[in-house]
């Protein structure tokens, strides 16, 4: 932020500082009291009680982009986020980015993690048509929204479409593990209306010393913990994919994302998907999701009952609709569905979002 503004108070211009910002100010709601059982993988429902809560999903967001020269630039992004109580305001993005050429840029700092279709809009939900970003899919992942890395991006223009090549190599540090090493590499091609998006990424999972796996019950038990070593101070090998494809012609919207998380060891490995339809008469645009997540390696567990309560098996669905009614904001509202069949059958919690994004 010193740098920032050292930068826009020599500079002989105004126009080599630029700001941007967005909000979402949402009152979210549990419609009954039943609750979901332990779940590492989908921790959004358990966010909402009873009564309205106008923190929990609100976020405030500043950008500031200052230019260097006409290549380079400096970037920082300060958001403020809600939970339970109060909002907790970090600097979630702080990176220096040049543009080496038409094609090729380069990025170096603290910036988004680029493992999902819509990375760049995870906190700014104007850009999406949810009043909430997909749980099964985005949340795994929460924790390590940003990291520190080196980014090394390609674009190629078609004639009516562009291929974007991205390469990243950096560390993620969440609350309870530390991935060291990561290196990710993602494609993209798209056109007018179409894009399609894959992803690969790898890294070291280490444990770090508050973690609630050393804690918890189940570690204890080391017929299970010591066969595969996850209670030893090291590195687990980490690996996330993804696939996704979005549609757009200005009245229809379809948006697909799939993705996979492995890790070493007892940690859940995770299949997650989501599909949403969309239509848009004018200014409204109602929308249908369904998704799912299940952890495709309960058998590890099946040991050890206590250990088997981090196994997944739940799916959701939402409704909801999105009004545009001015320039740059929009009143949304979405009921969703969370139906857990993992350790017990059918735990069924429902929410209510009513909110308004807005960016300028």
């Amino acid at each position: 932020m010193f740098i920032l503004a050292s930068t826009a108070s020599h500079a002989s211009e105004w126009d080599k500082l630029r700001i941007d910002g967005f909000a979402n100010l949402n009152a979210a709601q549990k419609l009954n009291r039943e609750e979901l059982s332990d779940n590492t993988a989908i921790n959004s429902p358990e966010k909402f009680d009873q009564d309205v809560n106008f923190i929990v999903l609100s976020t405030l967001g500043i950008q500031l982009s200052a230019s260097l020269t006409e290549k380079s630039r400096l970037v920082s992004q300060l958001v403020g986020k809600g939970d339970e109580e109060h909002f907790d305001i970090a600097a979630d993005w702080v990176y220096y980015q040049h543009e080496m050429s038409p094609q090729w840029s380069f990025k170096f700092g603290r910036m988004r993690t680029p493992f999902f279709l819509l990375s760049e809009y995870l906190d700014v939900t104007y850009a999406v048509p949810w009043a909430d970003m997909p749980d099964e899919v985005y949340d795994i992942l929460e924790p390590f929204a940003n990291y520190e890395a080196a980014d090394l991006t390609y674009r190629y223009e078609l004639s009516e479409s562009t291929i974007t090549l991205q390469t990243q190599y950096g560390r993620l540090i969440g609350d309870t593990w530390d991935i060291q090493e990561t290196v990710s590499f993602n494609a993209q091609w798209s056109d007018e209306y179409w894009t399609l998006r894959a992803g690969i990424a790898r890294g070291s999972a280490v444990i770090l010393e508050d973690n609630a796996l050393l804690s918890n019950p189940a570690v204890i038990n080391a017929n299970i913990y010591e066969k595969h070593h996850v209670i030893e101070n090291k590195g687990y090998e980490a690996m996330f994919y993804s696939l996704a494809t979005h549609f757009d012609d200005g009245q229809w919207l379809g948006i697909a994302e799939w993705t996979r998380l492995t890790v070493e060891g007892i940690t859940v490995d995770q299949d997650a998907y989501y599909v949403t339809l969309g239509r848009r008469w004018g200014n409204w645009t109602p929308h249908l999701t369904y998704g799912d997540a299940k952890s495709q390696d309960d058998k590890i567990r099946r040991r050890n009952n206590i250990a088997r309560r981090i196994d997944v098996d739940l799916y959701r669905w939402a409704i909801g609709v999105r009004w545009d009614f001015e320039s740059g904001t929009a009143l949304k509202a979405q009921y969703e569905e969370f139906i857990n069949q993992k350790p017990s059958d059918d735990e069924r919690v429902r929410t209510v979002i009513v909110g308004i994004n807005a960016v300028f």
